[in-house]
């Protein structure tokens, strides 16, 4: 099968939807405040700037970065943690051993019990190094996410970054179930 790029919409399901489009008319419901990601700045695990940051190869690499998004420019911030890497470095990564047993790309990563698959959320592959690139793409995506509170948002926006608090919203929605989702057709 061939790699077909912008993935083709399945006309089954209606169409892609970004996750930041919810507003809340079309389900009957009082449209809510809205609250808008915000990314405030991304930090390296390095002691330079993430401006001032390039690995020694911009070609193969991988590295972890930490963006810092709120809802406002200046105010308080969660962090959300990614690892940016090219295709060749990932592929090195499976050369190397990689599986259960072996090297992983680091936290949020999980191989399958054969180790020839690799789960992973918070991946940002690039084609070779660019600080305003990266930027670019992540204050991207916190544009488009959007939702009623800052449960909602950073938890939508973890389903990209991995969010520093998303197994504390996860074990609240466990702890108070609310009505079940889809609600049922009446």
């Amino acid at each position: 099968m061939a790699c077909v790029w912008p993935p083709q919409v399945s006309p089954l399901r209606g169409g892609r939807r970004r996750h930041g489009s919810f507003d809340g008319a079309h389900h009957g419901r009082v449209n809510l405040p809205r609250v808008q990601a915000v990314l405030q700045g991304i930090t390296t695990y390095s002691p330079r700037a993430f401006e001032d940051f390039a690995p020694p190869d911009p070609t193969c690499f991988g590295c972890y970065l930490t963006a810092f998004v709120g809802t406002e420019d200046s105010g308080p911030a969660d962090a959300f943690d990614f690892l940016v890497c090219t295709p060749l470095w990932l592929g090195q990564c499976f050369a190397e051993g990689g599986g259960p047993s072996g090297a992983s790309p680091g936290p949020g990563y999980a191989w399958s019990s054969d180790g020839r698959v690799l789960f992973g959320s918070g991946l940002l592959l690039v084609e070779r190094w660019s600080a305003q690139a990266i930027h670019a793409a992540v204050d991207e995506q916190c544009q488009a996410t959007a939702g009623p509170d800052w449960g909602a948002v950073a938890s939508r926006l973890g389903r990209v970054l991995v969010w520093e608090y998303g197994y504390r919203y996860d074990a609240h929605v466990d702890a108070h179930p609310g009505p079940s989702f889809p609600p049922e057709r009446v």
